[in-house]
Order: C-alpha cells, then structure tokens, then sequence
C-alpha cells in the first residue's frame, strides 16, 4: 500500500513537472524571460523541498526505530533547511508576482 502511494505521489509530481516546464516555455516562447526564470526557480527550490521533506521523513522514521542523539540534530537541521527554502520560495513568488504585473497593465486588465 505505501509503495502504491508512493508510486502514485511520484507519478503526480511528475506530471505537475512537465505541465510547469510547459507554462514555463509559453512565457520564454512570449519574450517573458523574467517570469520563465521565476518559475524555473520556483520549480527547483519546490524540488529541493520535496527532497528535504522526504528526506526528513526518513529521519523521522529512523528515530522511532533506532533513538539516537544525533538524529535530533540531522531533523533540527534539516527542520532549518526546509524553512530556508520555504523563505526563498516566498521571495521568488513575490518576484514573479511582481513581474507578471506588468502583464497586466500590459494588457490594460487589472493591476
């Protein structure tokens, strides 16, 4: 059943990556350089994220199996590093959010 989820998460994470590479490539096929690169970032440090998150996962797990000190400090770490990337995740959106306003007043919708 685990191995199913699994299987299953990973399939759509991949198919969340091609749609994202696609949108990414409509706006650098448009001349939005500046939003693709957004994107392109946003998508590699969700990436990192993920790996992070699973990797801490299994820590967790090691944990309940085999306490050990060290553990707890490779999860405080790995607690730091999530939250890192979040924050840069966060200023990349803003990034983007910022860029594609000027789609907007571009095309005389809303700002």
């Amino acid at each position: 059943m685990y191995k199913e989820l699994v299987n299953e998460i990973t399939t759509t994470f991949l198919n969340i990556s091609k749609d994202i590479i696609g949108i990414k490539n409509i706006f650098e096929e448009n001349g939005q350089q500046a939003i693709s690169e957004s994107v392109s970032k946003i998508q590699s440090l969700e990436q990192k994220k993920l790996q992070l998150t699973a990797d801490l996962q299994i820590i967790r797990q090691k944990e309940i199996d085999e306490p050990y000190d060290a553990l707890a400090d490779e999860i405080k770490e790995l607690k730091s590093k999530i939250s890192q990337i979040m924050e840069d995740i966060n200023d990349e959106i803003e990034t983007l959010k910022y860029n594609s306003e000027d789609l907007y007043t571009a095309e005389g919708g809303a700002t």
